[in-house]
């Protein structure tokens, strides 16, 4: 088998565009509006002014984000855009 054959088995063919990835999947700033302490190791604490990288948003109003090199949950009515 060839790099390629495993690689497109490993990683199947994704729609160049798709309206759920555009919704949910987003690497933008956002910015904290109120502090929030993690209850959980999934979930980042957030600073009063910190900018974290959003990567994903949601249904439950939970966000996934990247702040100072841990990537964790955290509640998406605590930010706005930055």
């Amino acid at each position: 088998r060839s790099l390629t054959t495993t690689n497109r088995q490993v990683y199947p063919d994704l729609p160049v565009h798709s309206t759920e990835f555009s919704e949910k999947k987003l690497n933008k700033l956002v910015k904290a509006i109120y502090p929030y302490t993690a209850a959980h190791r999934d979930e980042l604490d957030l600073k009063e002014g910190d900018c974290i990288l959003l990567m994903e948003r949601r249904p439950d109003q939970w966000y996934k984000g990247e702040l100072n090199g841990k990537i964790g949950l955290f509640p998406g009515t605590f930010v706005t855009d930055a």
